[in-house]
């Protein structure tokens, strides 16, 4: 049975697949011959700009009239009552229930690389039309509940304790990748129509089901799910920027729900999964007899095994019994230890039997590993990533974990959580730096030329990487190109993007 511990690591994977943006070449063009007019073109620069493998074109754009007239949000007075969530389990029930599915996800499967390669040959355009026209009433489904007000939360998850906080399937995460594939494939054939409006408008219906996925759950494998969904909005976004006729979307970019996608909440409830773990609903009374904490010994113990930190022996076909000798020995050897423990923290041991010196010992060790490492991802994001490195060498296994249970357990049901904040920063980065372009695309359609440095930006602001909170770094080398460097975290060979303004025309 698959279950969303065992996926992070997966789902991370694909969230910085899917966020990644290559090192690319932009090149602002005008967008009419008064615009070409303006420009300012410097026909020897001292500079050369080095030459990379991808070609990202872009015009000048001035604002929108009104400024506000293209959303990657609809404005909340225009939202109808109703719950995405009830919209979008309609959606995947509609595709499920289709005629002849299996067939259908096969052409899908076998023409992925076609269909998401671009420019699209007018067969592969007719080919994409008659796919999406099989999906009509799904992707009328999903357009509808991306229109809807509220995010239900999946309510099952404040009542779990113990090992099923931890196997709970989360199908419906599966569900909305589907989905998100089909509003993609409809963005991408929009655009190669040269349909922008009906391209922005399904961008938006992703970015809805984005949230929906973040917000669904209380955990960290539905926020990188959602995470992974919006990146690849952006993406599109991005797509859409270097159409000749792309308006600028600046403001767009700047109705982003980026809020829906803070990953506080999930680390949060993490650290409180992992504390039910314990069966905390079970409150430490000392009144409960021995009997009692003897079960719950037992118990934790079985649940421990079930997770992967011991394995019961199968010889006997009595994995039940494995685990009572298991706490009779754990018993025997950890008792005394277990009460020092106990003893150095203020706490008396005085009438405590075995199994609950052992349980009570256990549960403050594990809080304190939990804690060392969820503390960081209290910080401020600028801050967080080099202290979440630190913690996580900190915390790399070691052969005395053998005789420190309570670590081991703290680091199998600690998620990637550092992989998890990058894939959290990329957003934000990629949002940042794309609002950033736009805001140049601005200045050129104004001024004729690249500014000198995104201080000197006139318009509107530029944004700023939020790994450090300041400008990414920016370098004018000649009135028409220029390089900027990408948010980190990102691979050395691709943090450096090439701008480059040309005329379509002579001036």
């Amino acid at each position: 049975m698959n279950n969303w511990l065992s996926s992070l690591v997966g789902v991370a994977t694909l969230c910085a697949t899917t966020m990644n943006l290559n090192a690319q070449v932009l090149i602002v063009q005008p967008t009419d011959e008064k615009q070409a007019s303006t420009l300012k073109p410097e026909p020897s620069p001292r500079e050369v700009a080095p030459s990379v493998s991808n070609t990202m074109r872009l015009t000048a754009a001035g604002e929108p009239d009104p400024a506000l007239r293209y959303r990657l949000k609809s404005e909340q007075l225009f939202l109808k009552e109703g719950d995405v969530i009830e919209g979008l389990l309609r959606a995947i029930l509609a595709e499920k229930r289709m005629p002849n599915r299996e067939a259908i996800q096969k052409s899908n499967v076998d023409n992925q690389e076609r269909w998401t390669t671009r420019p699209y040959s007018e067969d592969t355009k007719k080919e994409v039309r008659e796919y999406l026209n099989l999906h009509a009433a799904v992707l009328s489904e999903l357009h509808q509940a991306a229109n809807f007000k509220s995010v239900n939360a999946d309510s099952r998850f404040k009542d779990l304790y113990g090992v099923q906080v931890y196997t709970l399937t989360l199908e419906e995460l599966s569900d909305f990748r589907v989905m998100a594939r089909l509003i993609d494939l409809e963005v991408m054939l929009a655009l190669e129509e040269g349909r922008l409006t009906d391209a922005l408008s399904s961008i938006r219906t992703g970015v809805r089901l984005a949230e929906a996925a973040s917000l669904r759950t209380p955990t960290i494998i539905g926020k990188l799910v959602g995470v992974a969904i919006a990146s690849m909005m952006l993406e599109r976004v991005r797509d859409l920027m270097q159409r000749p006729d792309a308006p600028n979307l600046y403001w767009a970019l700047a109705t982003f729900p980026i809020a829906s996608f803070d990953m506080a909440p999930a680390f949060e409830s993490e650290m409180s999964f992992m504390k039910r773990f314990l069966h905390r609903e079970q409150p430490v009374d000392a009144h409960r007899d021995q009997t009692s904490w003897r079960n719950q010994l037992v118990t934790v113990l079985g649940d421990i095994s079930t997770v992967g930190f011991m394995t019961p022996s199968t010889d006997t076909g009595n994995s039940t019994s494995d685990i009572d000798i298991a706490a009779a020995c754990l018993v025997l050897v950890a008792d005394g230890p277990s009460r020092q423990v106990l003893e150095n923290a203020g706490t008396t041991t005085e009438g405590m039997s075995p199994s609950e010196a052992i349980l009570r010992a256990f549960d403050l060790s594990f809080m304190r590993y939990r804690d060392q490492h969820y503390k960081w991802t209290l910080l401020p994001a600028s801050m967080r990533g080099q202290w979440l490195q630190r913690a996580e060498l900190a915390r790399a296994p070691s052969t005395m974990d053998l005789f420190d249970p309570a670590k081991t357990l703290a680091n199998l049901l600690y998620p990637a959580v550092i992989q998890v904040d990058r894939a959290s920063t990329r957003l934000q980065g990629n949002l940042a730096i794309l609002a950033t372009i736009e805001a140049i695309r601005m200045h050129a359609a104004q001024f004729g030329e690249l500014p000198e440095t995104l201080d000197a930006l006139k318009a509107v602001p530029a944004w700023t990487d939020p790994t450090t909170s300041q400008n990414f770094p920016y370098k004018r080398l000649t009135t028409l190109t220029a390089t900027i460097k990408k948010p980190s975290p990102a691979p050395a060979s691709e943090m450096e993007w090439i701008l480059e303004m040309q005329p379509t025309t002579n001036p």
